[in-house]
């Protein structure tokens, strides 16, 4: 009967937020676990946790270790049930977890036991999972909201609802447009949704800027109806985490998305674009959640109401006699 080997732990994800101090740690904390109907002949346990950046696009293969930590337990009869409590420090300053097309950070655990001849090597992983909250104020900072007179020929406005999605959303965008002059005509509106990811380069450990990868996720197009000062489009995000990642910044690798609103026009019988540009994060249904609904549980400045005190009297409506 083979033996049961595996890692517990009491949690497997952390969240970091840009109000962590950069000396402070996460705890890791777990336990190996061996239950064995026989000896196996293995006389002690290594339990390695490590942090890497694996990068393979062409040519350019890099596998960089970020962190390292390593136990040992002893083991005097492997046989029975046996419980080896542990624990690693972790400091806050560790890059996030993050997947992209060509490059990856990740976290795991693996142990290892060490056994006779008779028996191959036993071995347990377990992934730990690293996330970066987007910060707050940042996303605020996000415009949602364009407006803006085109050549004097067009007032538009192009609105989205918020700056944070999650894969398989979609994204609601609002067009209003108004025409100035006889000279142009409304034809469609258009948006596009793309993501962007900046490799770095390491040589030495040396972090140099590297390549812009850019991939088309949707697009969506519609006429503009006779005179209609207002349109709507919807762009729905890929669910799949091989057709879209989640936003990351860190030292080795950035992922980012941007949104792409056109309104097209005809102007002396060319086909002109009114392009704007509107960054978005698209993140894990499992973070936290940075939108301005969250902000409601955050310490809030005061609100002040105006406090009516004894004036004078309004004399605007008195006679003189």
């Amino acid at each position: 009967m083979s033996p049961r080997f595996e890692i517990q732990l009491e949690q497997d994800t952390f969240h970091k937020s840009v109000y962590d101090d950069t000396n402070s740690l996460f705890l890791l904390r777990g336990k190996v676990l061996l239950v064995s109907s026989s000896s196996l002949g293995a006389r002690h346990i290594s339990l390695t946790f490590r942090g890497e950046f694996v990068l393979n696009r062409g040519l350019q293969a890099t596998r960089k270790v970020l962190f390292e930590q390593k136990r040992h337990f002893s083991l005097e009869e492997a046989s029975g049930q046996h419980t080896f409590a542990f624990e690693f420090p972790l400091p806050a300053d560790l890059p996030e977890t993050a997947t992209a097309s060509y490059g990856k950070i990740q976290y795991s655990l693996k142990a290892a036991m060490e056994t006779s001849l008779f028996w191959p090597k036993i071995t347990a992983q377990k992934d730990v999972y690293i996330c970066r909250d987007i910060d707050p104020l940042a996303c605020m900072s996000y415009n949602t909201h364009l407006e803006a007179t085109w050549n004097d020929l067009v007032d538009y406005e192009i609105i989205i609802p918020c700056p944070e999605y999650t894969p398989g959303d979609s994204i609601p965008i609002y067009f209003k447009h108004r025409l100035l002059s006889s000279k142009c005509r409304l034809l469609g509106v258009w948006a596009g949704l793309d993501e962007k990811t900046e490799y770095k380069k390491i040589h030495k450990n040396i972090v140099t800027e590297g390549d812009v990868v850019r991939s088309h996720l949707q697009t969506s197009a519609k006429a503009i109806e006779s005179n209609s000062d207002s349109s709507f489009l919807s762009i729905p995000i890929p669910k799949s985490p091989k057709e879209v990642h989640l936003h990351c910044t860190t030292p080795y690798m950035k992922v980012y998305h941007i949104l792409y609103a056109r309104i097209q026009v005809e102007l002396d019988g060319e086909l002109r674009s009114i392009l704007s540009i509107l960054p978005i994060y698209i993140v894990s249904n499992t973070s936290n959640s940075s939108t301005p609904e969250a902000l409601n549980g955050m310490d809030q400045l005061p609100s002040y109401y105006a406090v009516k005190l004894d004036c004078p009297p309004d004399y605007s409506s008195c006679f003189v006699v």
